[in-house]
């Protein structure tokens, strides 16, 4: 299963990428890289387990020490971390934004669609006030999962906390190099940090928690400029359905 999501994962990202320098997309799109890092040494020990295993299925990792994490971030000391070289980031919103654009396509925006059936030429999605008739339709993750299959999905949600722009230098400080750092989760539960406009930006899966990490990442006074949140629906095993 794990070589399926990678492989999926891996020519879809190829895919985008080819798409946006072919077409000249706005998007954000970058490969920083992320390196998923060590408090202790639980989180040691399950690094190069999980290093051993991806190399099973292909993945390239590499193991890094404290010394070249804080090549990379200075906020905190880790034990050690495990960096995925092929990582990548993108803004999906500007992305589908540039790509209807380019393409001409149409975006029906606060309007989800209460049902659909199929039609000799087409696909009929309703919605409380339209009827729209189109060739396809692609089920994205989005808060309700797909009609009769919910026993195949789960909910999840995240918040996403930025921290009003610093100069270059400061940004520097933090962020000697860009990356993306994630820890190793924890009953379901992981941190994400990086910065993105001159942003020191959190990821982190509930807001009430943010009191007690915001402090923890960025030692340094953190000015909040920007938050939001969304919840989603995946399916179980992570694989299309």
């Amino acid at each position: 299963k794990a070589r399926i999501i990678w492989n999926e994962s891996k020519e879809t990202i190829k895919i985008i990428e080819e798409v946006i320098e072919k077409n000249n997309l706005a998007s954000g799109f970058e490969k920083p890289g992320a390196i998923m890092v060590a408090k202790n040494n639980f989180d040691v020990n399950f690094l190069k387990k999980e290093q051993n295993e991806l190399k099973k299925i292909g993945i390239t990792t590499n193991l890094l020490s404290a010394q070249e994490i804080k090549n990379c971030y200075t906020g905190r000391s880790f034990l050690s971390g495990l960096e995925y070289p092929e990582v990548s980031k993108i803004h999906p919103a500007i992305f589908a934004a540039s790509l209807a654009d380019a393409f001409n396509l149409r975006v029906f925006e606060y309007s989800p669609f209460t049902s659909f059936e199929e039609s000799n030429d087409a696909i009929i999605v309703k919605t409380q006030n339209a009827t729209i008739k189109s060739e396809r339709i692609i089920f994205a993750t989005n808060l309700n999962p797909i009609f009769g299959l919910e026993k195949h999905f789960v909910m999840e949600s995240s918040a996403l906390i930025a921290s009003k722009k610093l100069d270059n230098k400061e940004i520097s400080e933090i962020w000697p190099n860009k990356k993306l750092i994630w820890t190793v989760t924890v009953n379901d539960d992981y941190d994400i940090i990086y910065h993105l406009d001159n942003r020191l930006i959190l990821e982190l899966y509930s807001l009430k928690t943010a009191k007690d990490k915001l402090p923890y990442w960025y030692p340094k006074s953190f000015a909040i400029d920007k938050q939001w949140g969304d919840s989603w629906a995946r399916s179980k095993d992570w694989l299309p359905i």
